[in-house]
């Protein structure tokens, strides 16, 4: 597959803030795995280059926040 920093970069490129992890895995879908996408989505949350509400499970649901 791509490169791990070549998705991050793609996935951060892609994100809308308010959108959830579930919408925007499946609106880059089938240009970026799902997978390597959501391992992407995870990077950025380490980073805190996004951000999201973690009182509460992180799934499909959250809703994501760019923090640059």
């Amino acid at each position: 597959g791509m490169p791990p920093d070549a998705v991050t970069s793609a996935v951060l490129g892609e994100v809308r803030s308010g959108e959830s992890i579930g919408g925007l895995l499946d609106r880059i879908e089938p240009a970026w795995p799902r997978p390597e996408a959501k391992a992407a989505v995870l990077r950025l949350l380490w980073k805190r280059s996004l951000s999201t509400d973690l009182s509460r499970p992180l799934d499909a649901g959250s809703v994501l926040e760019v923090t640059r």
